[in-house]
């Protein structure tokens, strides 16, 4: 029994370890993030005096104009290029500060000027996002939603550019001379454009896991062209932990969706939906618990 004893208390204190160095690295993110944050207001302060901070949050910013009531300022991309770049000096932090403001104030500049579908057609694309996500959306203006089927999930409508996107009202719908479906159809076309042809059907031949992380921040919402292209009596796993990540494979021959379950909950960014679904031709079905 001492052998066991001794065993169960030394991978307690194993276990108290890796515990408080998970918590210092938790709380070392955190510090870095809220520098930065503090560094890109002090940015603005400087040279966008025209935004006036409203709030500020863990993951963005709340600003309004003059023109607009508020705007929200996303930072988890900010944070990623940050890292990426493992800038070295003051002025390297604030060239990225520039091109991501760019962004910002593009949208801001289109916000303030009609939208037509001449000018704005081959630029509006879908997304998906949650419940929580949608929520923050609507508070701001009434964004243009519909349900993904009983996933939980919502797909909403962007006007994609450069260095940023711009959510879509209902306002806008007159202008584009679109309803709903129309200006869905629209997005699904322009988004069949960035891909490749039948890559759905390329996961099905290859019959292994594929993960999709192309970068252009619409990598998830690819799985709305998965259905279109799979025949009658097919179907695919698919995981979207976070918007950045598509992984399809063939379902699980077993029955056993654990791995795809604990896939769906390795987000690298902001979740978006922590269970597999399961995709055919008909649509979307949730799986595992």
């Amino acid at each position: 029994m001492q052998p066991v004893i001794l065993a169960m208390i030394w991978w307690k204190w194993l276990l108290l370890v890796l515990a408080v160095f998970a918590g210092f690295g938790w709380l070392s993110l955190k510090s870095y993030r809220r520098s930065i944050r503090e560094h890109l207001i002090r940015y603005l302060h400087e040279t966008h005096p025209e935004l006036k901070l409203v709030s500020k949050h863990s993951n963005h910013l709340i600003f309004r104009t003059e023109k607009t009531e508020s705007c929200q300022m996303n930072l988890h991309n900010l944070f990623l290029q940050i890292a990426n770049a493992r800038t070295r000096t003051p002025e390297d932090e604030r060239a990225i500060f520039k091109t991501f403001v760019g962004g910002l104030m593009e949208n801001l500049e289109r916000a303030t000027r009609p939208i037509s579908i001449e000018s704005d057609g081959d630029f509006l694309l879908p997304r998906l996002v949650n419940k929580a996500d949608l929520s923050q959306l609507v508070a701001q203006s009434k964004v243009i939603h519909q349900p993904l089927a009983d996933t939980g999930l919502h797909v909403v409508y962007v006007r994609d550019s450069a260095d940023a996107v711009s959510y879509l009202s209902e306002q806008v719908l007159p202008e584009l001379q679109l309803d709903v479906s129309a200006l869905h159809e629209r997005a699904l076309a322009n988004l069949r454009k960035k891909n490749g042809q039948d890559f759905a059907r390329k996961v099905l031949s290859e019959k292994s896991l594929v993960v999709f992380k192309l970068g252009d921040t619409f990598d998830a919402v690819r799985l709305l062209l998965v259905p279109e292209q799979l025949k009658e009596g097919e179907a695919l796993a698919a995981a979207i932990p976070d918007r950045d990540t598509l992984a399809m494979s063939p379902p699980p021959d077993n029955g056993d969706w654990n791995g795809f379950t604990k896939l769906s909950r390795a987000s690298a960014g902001p979740p978006l939906l922590n269970r597999p679904l399961k995709v055919t031709r008909s649509g979307f079905e949730l799986m595992g618990g």
